[in-house]
């Protein structure tokens, strides 16, 4: 039997505190985001990314059993376009370079054009998740983003509006969607190296608060 581990609660992922930051608040973001986060601890790094998610996942759909997993996902930033590149785009892209994707729902594959480079953008709708295969998608292909939506038309939004990475693990444009919608996005922590490893959960305050029970301090 696994027991969950104590949730610690960030107020303000933008201000300094002792359980998880972002380093800077992103120029579209007004307001502030909070954060839970749990850790487990393991040789395995991914064991314990799997669980950290599934416990935190759980969590929330105990309180909004509406919410399901999507998987977001992109081919990483704008490449050049071409013929081949236009033929495969996001599915057959990942399915070229061997990465290998959950069982769900695909949405239709989006793209954000600038001159002659293209980016593309799609989500899976996961009904019964599988954590440990999502931990080890995320670590390979960083790309990935986990967020819960109770509504089709939220994640068709954030895949229309599309994101980019620069020196973020965090894209700006997820960040905004985080404020402006119901959504959540969870997050593995934890380097190959560490003993342990977690995941952290983000959404606006009012959903932390729900969902674990804790006010933020």
């Amino acid at each position: 039997m696994i027991t969950d581990n104590k949730i610690e609660i960030a107020k303000n992922i933008y201000e300094q505190n002792d359980v998880f930051n972002v380093s800077s608040k992103p120029a579209r973001v007004r307001t502030a985001l909070s954060a839970a986060l749990v850790e487990y601890r393991s040789t395995n790094l991914l064991n314990c990314h799997a669980s950290a998610m599934d416990q935190l996942y759980h969590q929330v759909i105990s309180y909004l059993p509406e919410y399901t997993c999507w998987l977001l996902l992109s081919n990483g930033g704008m490449v050049k376009s071409s013929r081949i590149v236009e033929r495969y785009r996001l599915w057959g892209g990942l399915d070229k370079g061997g990465i290998t994707l959950p069982l769900g729902q695909r949405t239709k594959e989006y793209s954000l054009k600038n001159g002659n480079e293209i980016q593309y953008f799609g989500a899976i709708q996961l009904e019964n998740p599988n954590f440990f295969h999502i931990a080890k998608l995320i670590s390979t292909h960083s790309s990935t983003h986990l967020i819960l939506s109770k509504s089709n038309s939220v994640v068709e939004k954030i895949l229309d509006d599309g994101w980019s990475y620069g020196s973020r693990k965090h894209p700006d444009k997820i960040l905004y969607h985080l404020e402006n919608e119901s959504v959540f996005l969870i997050t593995p922590i934890g380097e190959f190296d560490d003993t342990e490893g977690g995941a952290v959960i983000i959404a606006r305050s009012e959903l932390i608060q729900k969902c674990y029970g804790i006010r933020p301090t």
